[in-house]
């Protein structure tokens, strides 16, 4: 496997100061939403973050990423 890009590890870093997790909407983004959603796509296929569709009720659904502690 690649080793991680400087973009996955900054992403990484970020998500430490930030609840270890990240959504559409909550407040920080790298660079557009849709980049930062490939961005946790990419580590949530490396097994570095986990995903769930949770229920919002200001919101409704909305995929989660959380970073998994290892």
């Amino acid at each position: 496997m690649k080793p991680l890009g400087k973009t996955q590890q900054g992403f990484l870093s970020h998500m430490l100061y930030h609840n270890n997790q990240w959504y559409d909407g909550c407040g920080w983004l790298w660079n557009t939403p849709s980049g930062t959603r490939k961005i946790a796509e990419s580590l949530e296929k490396r097994g570095l973050l986990t995903a769930s569709v949770e229920y919002d009720p200001t919101y409704g659904d909305r995929k989660i990423y959380r970073l998994i502690h290892t």
